[in-house]
């Protein structure tokens, strides 16, 4: 079986013409999806953004960390993914998991073992879409401290 070894935390950069400073790293228990995360306008599981836009954790002008819908990645259940680059983000209700062996895929979040089955809740996609028999019964927890549990591949 192969075990996690981290989870990228999605940061964007946005600069007007000027060089910015990078905000300092989001925190893994940030992503604790019981509650005890930042508050903001979303949910990260299951996401609960209009279509085309999913939930992130992000700083806001006074630097605490709140929850907020923005652009949806574009990277589906299992595709290989990277939290620097937009266009690589993992889709909603997916988070970027990196493997110890440098692997990165897109995996869905999950609270309890019955979110791990067919399409997955929300919709996230399982590989026999919805109303699919389960493909995966266990919601596992990622190492790292983060809180956060993911379906396995």
């Amino acid at each position: 079986m192969r075990r996690f070894a981290l989870l990228f935390a999605p940061l964007a950069l946005v600069a007007c013409g000027e060089a910015a400073e990078l905000a300092p790293p989001i925190p893994p228990e940030a992503y604790d999806l019981t509650g005890e995360g930042p508050t903001g306008d979303c949910a990260l599981f299951p996401d609960d953004c209009e279509q085309g836009k999913q939930c992130y954790i992000d700083r806001n002008p006074d630097d605490a960390l709140e929850r907020i819908c923005g652009p949806a990645g574009g990277r589906g259940l299992g595709e290989s993914c990277n939290t620097s680059e937009r266009a690589q983000y993992c889709g909603p209700n997916l988070v970027c998991v990196t493997y110890q062996s440098g692997d990165t895929k897109c995996q869905q979040m999950c609270l309890v073992d019955a979110d791990c089955t067919g399409g997955g809740a929300g919709g996230a996609g399982g590989a026999g879409g919805a109303g699919a028999p389960p493909v995966n019964t266990v919601c596992e927890a990622l190492s790292g401290g983060s809180g956060l549990s993911v379906c396995p591949l």
